[in-house]
């Protein structure tokens, strides 16, 4: 969904990103089998056509339907800003007690009715949302915005996959039919970007073999001074033009090849756990190394505040050993004849991946990623714990 937010706007759009991604959050506890969670993949379905405009939508592991989920969120966040409501609060996207549990977007529009005196219908709210976009479109494109060069996205996002996220490492999202997918090592494919951004620039009546906008369209929206400036300055077109014959055929065939060419990549080698168990007195040591980083300068802060007690289990040997913070101070490990009830951190692996980890030969990110490594915690304990990887 973020793929057709950022590109349009000066800064992070973060009202924007907050109306997928909470909605994400709350379907993610879901899929996790939360008690009490509500939003379902077919409730989430059910939002995103409501909201967004289409079941394709509601896929996030394809690019489909997102131009015009894209055009409806950046009306709808840019006029609720214009009304000053709470960003938390609106839109009131899913009702936790409701029958169907799906919100109502008309909400804002019925509160500004009240407060004005005067009716305001979901469509009329939304157009003040498309005004501002476009003259803000406008006012960019006068200043030097070159739209084919500046709608895109950092090379990163097309060449780098994605790592993880500090609230959820498996990153999951609602797939094809509501099918729960991890999108670890997803990354945007450029030619399937600009041909949805060829989408967006149709829903939006701009010209899309350039992305000005037009007097016409311009004009609709009652902006007649900024459409006659642009147009002045060669920075509009007259009347926009749709996507040609020859470009749906260029991006057809991109689409073709993009699928040919996932299936010939290959994935990341696991990594293979070999070599005799670490147990006793090496593991101890393992340990007493990964108690010292605690102490370092860069990051002893993040856990000035610890009173935990962090269990590690061993599932090739057996073993179990815990290291317990006072005041911040790791403690010297300890071995243990068994586990611990309720224990604030815990971590089960092979002894042969701790010691892989210590040597530095994985990763504890790749390590969790390849289900070589469970951990549970708090948020907020992962949050500190992920300052490790800074030394």
């Amino acid at each position: 969904m973020n793929t057709l937010l950022f590109p349009f706007e000066t800064r992070e759009p973060i009202q924007q990103i907050h109306e997928a991604g909470l909605l994400i959050a709350q379907w993610s506890s879901w899929a996790k089998k939360t008690e009490n969670a509500h939003v379902s993949s077919e409730v989430f379905k059910k939002i995103a056509v409501r909201f967004w405009g289409s079941e394709k939508a509601a896929d996030m592991t394809t690019l489909e339907g997102k131009a015009r989920a894209a055009k409806i969120i950046q009306e709808r966040q840019i006029a609720k800003e214009c009304i000053a409501v709470c960003d938390w609060m609106f839109p009131q996207i899913d009702v936790p007690s409701g029958i169907d549990h799906v919100g109502d977007p008309t909400l804002e529009s019925r509160i500004l009715s009240a407060v004005l005196g005067r009716g305001y219908s979901e469509a009329d709210l939304y157009r003040v949302g498309e005004r501002v976009f476009n003259l803000q479109r406008a006012v960019l494109i006068r200043e030097g915005l070159n739209s084919r060069r500046d709608d895109f996205l950092p090379d990163e996002w097309y060449e780098r996959g994605l790592e993880n996220h500090p609230a959820d490492p498996e990153c999951v999202a609602p797939g094809d039919g509501g099918k729960i997918v991890s999108m670890v090592g997803k990354k945007v494919e450029r030619r399937a970007f600009l041909r949805i951004r060829d989408d967006y620039y149709r829903l939006r009546g701009w010209d899309v073999p350039t992305g000005l906008q037009s007097l016409d369209g311009l004009s609709a929206l009652g902006l007649n001074g900024a459409a006659s400036e642009l147009f002045s300055l060669g920075l509009a077109r007259e009347k926009s033009r749709g996507v040609s014959p020859a470009r749906r055929i260029y991006h057809g065939f991109n689409s073709i090849f993009a699928k040919a060419g996932r299936f010939r990549k290959k994935k990341k080698a696991a990594y293979a756990v070999t070599g005799p168990s670490v147990a006793g007195d090496e593991m101890m040591a393992i340990l007493g190394a990964e108690r010292a980083k605690y102490g370092n300068e860069k990051i002893r802060h993040n856990f000035s505040d610890w009173d935990k007690t962090m269990l590690y289990h061993f599932t090739d040997t057996g073993e179990y050993y815990a290291m317990t913070f006072v005041n911040g101070e790791a403690m010297a490990p300890v071995r243990l004849s068994e586990g611990l009830q309720g224990p604030e951190i815990s971590y089960e692996m092979d002894s042969r991946v701790m010691k892989a980890m210590s040597k530095g030969e994985l990763s504890g990110k790749d390590a969790y990623f390849q289900r070589l490594l469970k951990m549970k915690s708090s948020f907020s304990d992962m949050m500190k714990l992920q300052s490790l990887g800074k030394i």
